[in-house]
């Protein structure tokens, strides 16, 4: 699978420390073409599970940070 493939190379780039940025405008890619074809509608479950923090529910996050 092509997005397999992609997130091997990312994280070869993120261990050398250049070309991130276009690997990680590859794994995008291929994340929402995979998503396309499953007719999941990724937006929609971004802002459905990411809309508030999910620890404490607020927005923005109110949770007091750990030691």
């Amino acid at each position: 699978m092509y997005l397999v493939s992609e997130v091997g190379e990312l994280a070869e780039a993120l261990r050398k420390g250049r070309g991130v940025e276009r690997e990680f405008a590859d794994v995008a890619a291929w994340l929402l073409s995979l998503a396309n074809l499953a007719g999941v509608d990724l937006a929609a479950c971004m802002e459905e599970r990411y809309s508030s923090c999910p620890h404490c529910g607020n927005v923005p996050c109110s949770c007091v940070s750990k030691p």
